[in-house]
């Protein structure tokens, strides 16, 4: 385990015990997972992707300042699908770059974003988060627009502000969880 010099936050650690049979599915693993980090000292923690494998549920987690998902800010937490319990912890990018932020308020509308979307995107779920930019030297207040093309899911960032296209990223879904390329 490894503590932060500056308040003693938890930076990470693992557990590398023998696992039993899985008795927890990955909404529990989320749910625990949240809860832990919550008592560790990250409050506000949502839980963004997941993936199973061999019985621990990886579960990787945002910050939420009010209605944004805060990508930049980002605990992942391992949880033993057997019992439930917390195998690892890794804190460093939300240590990293949390900071509260004062965010600017969209000047499109959801509607007005989504009209620069390539109309064959059939929309599902639309939230708005903060990204880091391309350039990796700042961070933009996009929404984020969940949809199918095809068969293929999608999570389209349009800027909150401009609304210039920022990223596309494929949504891979498996049995063993849910992932981006």
């Amino acid at each position: 385990a490894s503590l932060t010099r500056q308040g003693g936050y938890l930076l990470e650690f693992l557990n590398g015990r023998v696992l039993g049979q899985p008795a927890l599915d990955l909404e529990q693993a989320r749910t625990i997972g949240q809860a832990y980090l919550a008592r560790a000292g990250y409050p506000d923690m949502v839980p963004t992707f997941a993936q199973i494998q061999d019985g621990v549920a990886f579960v990787a987690y945002a910050y939420r300042q009010g209605e944004v998902i805060v990508y930049p800010d980002q605990a992942k937490v391992k949880v033993a699908l057997d019992n439930g319990e917390v195998l690892g912890v890794d804190a460093r990018q939300y240590l990293t770059n949390h900071r509260r932020r004062i965010l600017p308020k969209p000047r499109l509308t959801p509607d007005e974003a989504r009209s620069r979307l390539n109309p064959g995107l059939e929309v599902s779920r639309v939230k708005l988060a903060l990204i880091p930019d391309l350039a990796g030297t700042g961070e933009v207040l996009a929404y984020e627009f969940q949809g199918k093309m095809g068969e293929d899911v999608y999570l389209v960032y349009i800027n909150a502000q401009t609304g210039a296209e920022e990223q596309i990223l494929q949504l891979i879904v498996t049995d063993g969880g849910t992932f981006t390329l």
